[in-house]
């Protein structure tokens, strides 16, 4: 992410929450995702495994003209 932040500074302006799992099970348990990373916009989910830079630029995308 950070060097999406880097390559455009448009995508600072998003707000990113970043759930651990195991730190905080009770908020990650109300997704429905078996891979990780998992990035979602509002509660539809956007993308789920391997993230590549162009799957997260995609995603950060999305979520900007959300």
């Amino acid at each position: 992410m950070n060097t999406l932040f880097a390559e455009d500074p448009k995508y600072q302006a998003l707000e990113i929450e970043n759930i651990d799992e195991q730190e905080r099970p009770d908020i990650s348990e109300k997704y429905d995702y078996y891979l990780v990373p998992t990035f979602y916009i509002r509660e539809k989910k956007m993308h789920e495994g391997a993230a590549t830079l162009d799957k997260v630029r995609a995603v950060f995308d999305a979520a900007l003209a959300d």
